[in-house]
């Protein structure tokens, strides 16, 4: 029983070391719960930045399509307006020669080409608005990239600390896993009844009887009944079934039961088994 209960002991021992500093269920369990709080806040803030460059990407992807539709109707626009004043100036029937013939005077002619200037000026006019747009939605792609590129290292590094995180809760795991081994170990091994010190003029000679005992109702604190030996004997009982001794003083004779080799008195029979037993198997040394 001693040499079981020391392994348990000793197992007990390195399940403790190598779980760490004595940590006990519950604090492995608080630790754990703090470790999960910290991933479920990271997690939330790695999915909002995650949700954040998308709507980006989305407002991108946007933009530059509008740009691309801007360029293309740039194009078209500059195509029409190229045939427009090429029809007027060198191919249509307004030349300049012409329309300097075609002038009933001076006044006439200044009026007909103010009229071609604000024709002109209106058509630059568009072309610069239209231009000054696509340019203005270009600074806003480049806002937009710079955005996103920033929210991309902040999610970097988020996910690098999510990952810290996850590995600190795995030892937090294991450590809960450490601490109820060690808890089921102790409550499976409890542990040796400790021996009681020897009364004054408790001496072991290295005597020894075995058998079984009983108890009676004699006031007199640890005492006992035996056959033979003297009065005043101090005698060490074990209980075979679970170890638990005590030190009685034989101060009478008996027991005169079959088996018996011992009576102890209620209360020295209850230190080492429980009155309900009646019998128990003993071991007497003195």
């Amino acid at each position: 029983m001693l040499l079981i209960s020391f392994f348990a002991l000793i197992t007990i021992a390195l399940l403790s070391a190598t779980f760490a500093s004595a940590m006990t269920e519950s604090e492995a369990r608080t630790e754990l719960s703090s470790v999960n709080a910290q991933l479920d806040s990271t997690t939330a803030q790695y999915q909002d930045l995650v949700a954040a460059v998308d709507k980006t990407d989305a407002r991108i992807a946007a933009v530059e399509a509008e740009i691309a539709a801007l360029n293309a109707q740039y194009v078209q626009t500059t195509q029409a307006l190229d045939i427009r004043y090429r029809a007027i100036y060198k191919y249509g029937d307004v030349s300049m020669f012409e329309l300097m013939l075609g002038s009933r005077d001076f006044n006439d002619l200044t009026q007909r080409l103010a009229l071609l200037t604000r024709l002109a000026d209106g058509d630059i006019r568009l072309m610069q608005a239209e231009a000054s747009h696509q340019n203005n939605l270009k600074k806003l792609v480049a806002q937009l990239e710079q955005e996103k590129s920033s929210r991309q290292a902040q999610l970097t590094s988020v996910g690098g600390a999510r990952q810290d995180i996850i590995s600190q809760l795995k030892q937090k795991e294991e450590a809960l896993a450490g601490a109820q081994t060690a808890s089921q170990a102790a409550a499976s091994s409890p542990d040796e009844p400790p021996t009681p010190a020897p009364p004054a003029g408790g001496t072991l000679t290295g005597h020894s009887e075995s058998g079984e005992a009983s108890y009676y109702n004699f006031t007199g604190g640890y005492t006992a009944a035996h056959r033979t030996l003297p009065l005043g004997t101090m005698v060490r009982v074990t209980n075979l079934a679970n170890g638990a001794q005590v030190w009685v003083e034989i101060v009478d004779r008996g027991p005169w039961g079959p088996g018996r080799v011992i009576d102890l008195e209620e209360t020295a029979f209850a230190q080492i088994a429980d009155v309900s037993a009646g019998v128990v198997s003993v071991l007497l040394e003195w």
